[in-house]
């Protein structure tokens, strides 16, 4: 036995349709419509579209089994893509003759619970060839307001008549070692059981009955837990008509409008099939339906009080007779189209508008971390989308994990707010989340459907998939510096050239940083102390000022005091100053700054003027020009020459020089008196034969110098002789006067 699964995306397709629907009733549609004529699809008697095999009086081209058949074979599930537009559908192919899987046992009865329930399947295993089922199929359709649910199957032979039944169970049902899993849902006052419709093949095509039952707990019209909800074992229900169960009697006309099930069965031989199909009449006639091997039908599920429910498996069954308790023969079992729940959710920020990604370095969206204590604010948006059921309703509630290096939110995570949503309303937003902490964060979104929605069949679903994931991006600070006059904010811009030996200042202005993370967030137990937490200090990190030159962009400038480079710390948006640095050379210098960024990285590195290009940042430190300054000395001496007659003797004594300074009368000590204690002042010419005069000359040895314009001098000279033949000689105080006179001039640099 092969198993056709129906498994489709999600999309809230009836939407559309519920508006067409009310524009309807608008115009004065009180009702629904048929089962069989509402332009859905074809009961016909034949599985091809477009092709009537059982007359019809007014047949309408729709949908069929071939589309239904076409999708199944192309694994598409989606109503928006699909051939046949079905929101969910199955197509099994059992096996016919010998080897077949045959359900088996005395407790193996509609009127028990699945668990009881046996089959077995060996090399000879079979049922008799009326009780054959070749394939099964069912369909689900949303015509607005309506959901309407058609069911089929085709039977290796029509040598006599068979009662199918065919299960719409809410679980999901499987067959495991000839053991059956799952368990029947019961009416209860919150919700509605699983459904059992039977039907007929009858010989000739005669037109069969349908009806239609609900799994109860107890008390059910049937059986104890079949109650009977629809239909008749006795009244035909053919959708187009059909020819009556006795011979020569009145042909059975076709239901009513409005009806709520139908069946019918192939009344005329139909070749060729659309699947293949090797039928056990006429030597096995390949692709051929004899009459009365293809059955299908429909229910209106709505009308029926099934409207919202979701069935996630059906079973195709032939019985022995209409009667609840009947042996059942042969079986077909597949999976159906249940409420299947698809949670999508989307990364967006403070507003609710989708994340992008905006660089090349990955393919996360982003959001930009805020400066100062901002963080940044983020949301998640979210999408449910609810298959196989009308209305529903639940509640969506958010988690966010991070920063995370790698991984998704699948547990745990900082609660940010819920969503209700609806049928109506499948989309919601979280509360908004503060990260003060660049990384990479996740989102999870939970959806728990309501009570009501969970009994008819809705599950909860979640998604903490790698499109939840995104990156918050660090700041880009601004750094601007200019060169200052001293180290702190006292000082001005250094615009005039520096002394040589005057320190250097720089100043750096940051802005534009984002605070440190918080720590004081979370989720209560510890983790993810970043989010919604109120801001750390200031950005913290250090700016690096170095001075260049002189006279180019290169070389780092030595000096006699201070540091070069200087590293100075940062605490946030602020001016930062260097303590001053003293170059040990004159030139052209130019400041540069480097930001090295936060520690946490929530901000970003930057530097300033490291091209040198900056004016602000340049600096002369000028070279030292001297000016002269000159100024008199004078430092006044005298000289006495002795001349004296010869033939007397030697001339021989000694001179003393006494100078009286502004003394005009000489009187008193004078300011110098020669001292020839060491014979420096003696005057000494012998007397040659032939000399007619003696002489001899001495100067003073006086080595004060004087520098006062109008300064007088008054000398008085004593000559002492050793020759007694010659006599002492002494000049007045008035002889030798004088005076200076002093004109001192500056020279400056030319």
């Amino acid at each position: 036995m092969t198993i056709g699964l129906a498994r489709r995306r999600a999309k809230p397709r009836w939407l559309a349709l519920a508006g067409v629907v009310i524009l309807v009733l608008g115009i004065g549609a009180t009702a629904a419509l048929a089962v069989h004529d509402q332009g859905v699809f074809e009961l016909d008697g034949d599985p091809e579209t477009g092709f009537h095999l059982n007359d019809l009086s007014d047949p309408t081209d729709s949908h069929d089994w071939d589309e239904v058949y076409a999708d199944f074979l192309a694994g598409d599930h989606d109503p928006d893509t699909n051939l046949s537009g079905a929101e969910a559908f199955s197509f099994v192919t059992d096996i016919t003759g010998q080897g077949d899987n045959i359900l088996f046992g005395g407790s193996t009865k509609d009127i028990n619970d699945l668990p009881s329930w046996a089959s077995k399947q060996t090399a000879s295993t079979s049922v008799q060839d009326k009780d054959d089922i070749a394939h099964a199929f069912v369909a689900q359709y949303l015509d607005g307001t309506d959901v309407l649910l058609y069911f089929g199957a085709d039977r290796f032979a029509n040598s006599g008549d068979t009662t199918m039944g065919f299960w719409l169970y809410h679980e999901e049902v499987t067959n495991v070692n000839n053991a059956f899993t799952g368990n029947h849902q019961a009416r209860s006052a919150t919700q509605r059981g699983d459904v059992l419709i039977v039907s007929d093949f009858l010989n000739g095509g005669a037109a069969p009955t349908v009806q239609v039952f609900e799994w109860v707990d107890s008390g059910g019209s049937a059986s104890t837990h079949l109650d009977k909800i629809a239909g008749s074992d006795v009244l035909p229900a053919a959708c187009n008509g059909g020819v009556a169960p006795k011979v020569n009697a009145t042909p059975v006309p076709p239901v009513g409008a409005d009806d709520d099930l139908c069946a019918t069965t192939n009344q005329k031989v139909y070749s060729p099939t659309v699947w293949d199909f090797t039928p056990k009449a006429n030597a096995g006639a390949p692709q051929t339906y004899p009459i009365s091997t293809f059955l299908e039908g429909g229910i209106n599920l709505t009308a029926l009080g099934f409207g919202n429910d979701c069935f996630a498996s059906f079973l195709a069954e032939t019985r022995a007779s209409h009667s609840v308790t009947s042996t059942l023969s042969d079986y077909a079992l597949g999976g159906f189209g249940e409420c299947e729940t698809t949670v999508t959710t989307t990364p967006a920020d403070g507003a609710g508008s989708d994340l992008t990604d905006g660089d090349d370095a990955d393919t996360l969206p982003e959001a930009q971390l805020g400066t100062g204590s901002a963080g940044v604010d983020v949301t998640d948006n979210v999408e449910v989308e609810v298959s196989g059921i009308q209305t529903w309703s639940g509640t969506v509630d958010f988690f966010i994990c991070g920063p995370i290096s790698s991984g998704t939110c699948d547990t745990g995570g900082v609660a940010s707010g819920s969503a209700n949503v609806d049928q109506d309303n499948p989309t919601g937003t979280s509360d908004p989340a503060n990260l003060t902490e660049v990384g990479r964060y996740c989102w999870r979104g939970e959806f728990t459907p309501s009570e009501s929605s969970a009994n008819s069949g809705v599950d909860s679903d979640s998604d903490a998939s790698e499109g939840e994931c995104f990156e918050v991006l660090p700041v880009t600070p601004n750094l601007s510096t200019t060169a200052w006059s001293s180290g702190d904010d006292t000082g001005e811009a250094q615009t005039e050239d520096v002394p040589f030996g005057s320190p250097l200042f720089d100043k750096a202005s940051l802005t534009g940083t984002a605070n440190e993370p918080g720590d004081n967030g979370g989720d209560g137990d510890g983790n993810y102390l970043s989010i919604n937490a109120t801001n750390g200090a200031g950005a913290d990190g250090t700016i690096t000022f170095t001075l260049i030159g002189p006279d180019d962009c290169s070389t780092v400038a030595t000096g006699s005091a201070g540091d070069n480079p200087e590293d100075v710390g940062v605490d946030g948006d602020d001016d930062y100053f260097t303590s001053g640095f003293t170059t040990d050379s004159p030139g052209d210098f130019h400041w540069q700054a480097v930001y090295d960024g936060s520690t946490s990285g929530n901000t970003l590195g930057t530097d300033h003027n490291l091209d040198c290009s900056e004016e602000a940042e340049d600096v002369t430190v000028e070279q030292l020009q001297p000016t002269m300054d000159t100024e008199q000395e004078f430092v006044p001496n005298d000289s006495a020459t002795i001349t004296v007659d010869a033939g007397a003797g030697d001339l021989d004594g000694y001179v003393v020089f006494k100078l009286y300074v502004d003394n005009p009368t000489c009187t008193g000590d004078a300011d110098y008196t020669s001292d020839n204690s060491l014979g420096d002042f003696d005057v000494f010419d012998s007397d040659d034969p032939g000399d007619t005069t003696l002489t001899a000359t001495i100067g003073s040895d006086n080595t004060v110098a004087y520098k006062v314009s109008g300064t007088t001098f008054h000398w008085v000279v004593e000559f002492h002789s050793n020759n007694g033949a010659h006599l002492d000689v002494t000049s007045g105080c008035g002889n030798e006067t004088s005076s200076i006179t002093i004109d001192n001039g500056a020279t400056q640099p030319e």
